[in-house]
């Protein structure tokens, strides 16, 4: 009567161990899964050329900015937004971006007008932050560059009613519509000079 017994207890064990390996096969396998995973996220969060960072923090600062508008006769450069009208590109300004935000609860209307080449001296500082193409890569530099991408796109601020509290008043114009104009530059940040823009920026008028 012994034996039958003695069968089985082995049998049970031998059971139980098959469940217990499964078990941790199966949790190996889901390890395994996320570190493949937390690999692959860190690896698309690091690196900048064309990843989602980097392109999230250009895309945002591009998001507020709009190309002026070049009127195809007389050449004429337009911010619609802002009603504005400066003359024709030279080489020394040969493309504009900007951005407008009205008046609103008794605050004055803003504009913040940029070269386009300044923009780009910031997007390219912000992807060679880390080091593209090089072994070590440091992303602490990556949002080290940002605040000069951001003043780069920012470039001259036009304060339309009164005096604002901006880095530097560069000059005060009465405009053709009865708005009174006061254009800002930042001393700092940004490497591009704006000298040129904001010479350019003296021959602005309303519309």
């Amino acid at each position: 009567m012994a034996k039958p017994t003695a069968k089985k207890v082995p049998q049970k064990f031998t059971w139980r161990r098959v469940v217990c390996l499964a078990l941790v096969s199966v949790a190996a396998a889901l390890l395994a899964a996320q570190v493949c995973l937390d690999v692959h996220f860190w690896r698309v969060a690091r690196y900048p050329t064309g990843e989602p960072i980097t392109s999230m923090i250009i895309q945002s600062v591009r998001g507020f900015l709009s190309p002026a508008v070049v009127e195809p006769i007389s050449k004429k450069v337009y911010l619609p937004s802002a009603s504005l009208v400066l003359p024709p590109y030279s080489q020394d300004v040969p493309g504009l971006e900007y951005s407008y935000v009205p008046s609103f609860d008794g605050s004055d209307a803003e504009a913040s007008v940029t070269v386009t080449n300044a923009v780009s001296v910031g997007i390219s500082k912000l992807l060679n932050a880390e080091g593209v193409g090089q072994q070590q890569h440091n992303p602490s530099k990556l949002f080290d560059a940002v605040p000069e991408l951001q003043a780069c796109a920012r470039g001259v601020h036009l304060v339309f009613g009164t005096k604002s509290t901006y880095d530097h008043l560069e000059f005060t114009k009465q405009l053709h519509d009865g708005r009174t104009m006061y254009a800002y530059s930042e001393k700092t940040k940004c490497s591009y000079d704006f000298k040129s823009l904001v010479a350019y920026l003296h021959d602005v008028e309303s519309y």
